[in-house]
């Protein structure tokens, strides 16, 4: 198992450096650029590639942001909708209180985005299957990630790809996770992150697990 390390600091960062020049939504520049990637760069680079693409948005909130993302997709690659099967899960419908709920938005339930509702670390996710998985502000809520990130790997694709973010404070328990992978089966690349803020700054770990 290869660990890259890398101290970044940073107040902001721009899409400039790979066309992307729509608003990325949720896809804030510090997780746009682990590894000089991130998920949407690399979400792009297989529909270009493959002609298609499966992505999981695990921790989707209000599913705006894997819509977005999906956007973000169609107008770099581009593909035609039905060849991104997108889907985001959440612990519940958060926008239930707001036009009907998820079901209510037309732009996420035209049948080419799908929106579950189920506990990330417990329910069944489809195995082998996405090419791209990622989780943005999602695991730094959760005391224990080891089983929510054990169960989005498994759907992973054979040569699929899970971005998440994690405070520092889970960086003991992320590491022993780490440790545990098949050194031939994975790869991974983590790189601190320090973005400033007026009145302090954000610390987390950005990591990329990817199938061998």
């Amino acid at each position: 198992m290869k660990i890259l390390l890398e101290q970044t600091s940073t107040v902001d960062f721009t899409y400039a450096d790979y066309e992307v020049s729509r608003s990325a939504g949720a896809m804030n520049g510090d997780f746009l650029h682990l590894d000089g990637g991130g998920p949407l760069r690399s979400a792009i680079d297989i529909a270009r590639a493959r002609g298609s693409l499966t992505v999981l948005d695990a921790g989707c909130g209000t599913g705006y942001g894997l819509s977005d993302f999906k956007d973000q997709v169609n107008f770099r690659a581009p593909l035609p909708d039905f060849k991104i099967d997108a889907h985001g899960i959440g612990l519940s419908d958060v926008r239930s209180q707001f036009d009907g709920g998820w079901r209510g938005k037309e732009r996420l339930h035209n049948g080419y985005i799908s929106l579950a509702i189920g506990n990330l670390a417990t329910m069944p996710i489809k195995p082998d299957y996405y090419d791209i998985a990622y989780s943005y502000q999602v695991l730094l809520h959760n005391s224990q990630i080891t089983p929510l990130v054990s169960n989005v790997i498994s759907s992973l694709s054979q040569d699929g790809a899970y971005y998440f973010d994690t405070h520092l404070t889970q960086q003991q328990e992320l590491d022993s996770l780490l440790h545990s992978l098949d050194s031939k089966a994975w790869d991974v690349v983590s790189k601190p992150l320090t973005r400033q803020f007026i009145g302090g700054e954000d610390t987390r770990v950005m990591t990329k697990l990817t199938r061998l």
